[in-house]
């Protein structure tokens, strides 16, 4: 595939789409399939004119830390991925998921910082940033910003399933369970496997039951909420709700809603944002549900 094709022009291949949304996201396919919720997202306009020798090296290092991140070493990734943007700057997938690494490590400013320079740096808008940075400023306690840039991501045009699927994910955050299928529904990715566990989730929370049940049960094994989508249809196919506080359909696990690592300094140093928070009463509610569907004290990992 040559460099030096217009991205907005027509795609070579006749398929009628833009080069930027066609065949120029193939450079990046070998990602597609490592099953983990992190950022992979097409090259920005700027690196079409660097070498494929460079470009498949950016991406090498990008799969290396993604590995490292699967096989539990989060902290040994992120140096990995600063090394890669200090070679391509701007880089969007290095950014996300040093973001992602950040922010599961308990650096959430830091993690801040680095999207925040990302949107800077990318010509093309970084979706998957704009999402996580909504995420990680609703944990922060500015409630604003989390909207503003949560709006900015509902506003600009998908191009991935992992983006897609990561919107999803903030929406759920804010119990947005309509907005979850009209966002979706109105994606090419709405029957992603992964898409498919907020949709059939929302649609369980509003009572669409029949969707409910449809969309779970596309919910793959090697997706991380396997299991809690095998819950949710057992519960639905007789007609029970789940073991939980607030008798609805929970997304998150409490992991997701905040790493501990960032409760604990909330803990010892910013006490009043923690108590003052909206996500603090939902990490509360997530680890009562996590207690209820695990009453032996087995741990979260099986809760529904």
């Amino acid at each position: 595939m040559k460099n030096n094709i217009n991205p907005y022009e027509p795609c070579p291949c006749g398929s009628g789409k833009k080069y930027k949304f066609c065949c120029y996201q193939k450079r990046d396919a070998a990602l597609s399939n490592i099953g983990v919720p992190l950022a992979k997202s097409p090259l920005p306009t700027t690196f079409t004119d660097l070498s494929e020798e460079f470009s498949e090296k950016a991406f090498q290092l990008l799969r290396q830390g993604v590995q490292l991140v699967n096989r539990g070493g989060c902290k040994d990734a992120i140096s990995l991925f600063e090394r890669l943007l200090v070679e391509v700057p701007g880089f969007s997938p290095a950014a996300n998921n040093l973001a992602l690494c950040l922010f599961n490590t308990g650096k959430l400013d830091e993690a801040i910082k680095v999207l925040n320079e990302n949107l800077e740096l990318c010509p093309v808008p970084n979706v998957f940033g704009l999402a996580s940075l909504a995420s990680f400023y609703h944990v922060k306690g500015d409630e604003i910003s989390a909207r503003r840039h949560l709006k900015e991501a509902l506003n600009s045009e998908i191009v991935s399933a992992d983006t897609c699927t990561k919107v999803c994910e903030v929406l759920a955050r804010f119990k947005r369970h309509k907005d979850i299928l009209l966002f979706a529904d109105g994606t090419e990715y709405g029957n992603d496997t992964s898409v498919c566990f907020y949709t059939g989730t929302a649609a369980a929370n509003l009572g669409e039951m029949e969707r409910a049940i449809n969309d779970l049960r596309k919910v793959p094994r090697n997706f991380h909420k396997h299991f809690k989508a095998q819950s949710y249809l057992k519960h639905l196919r007789k007609g029970t709700k789940p073991h939980t506080v607030c008798k609805d359909w929970p997304y998150l696990l409490p992991n997701e809603i905040c790493p501990f690592e960032i409760i604990d300094n909330y803990m010892k140093n910013d006490f009043e944002i923690w108590k003052n928070s909206t996500f603090s009463v939902a990490y509360c509610e997530a680890m009562l549900n996590a207690t209820a569907a695990n009453p032996s004290g087995s741990g979260s990992k099986r809760g529904g």
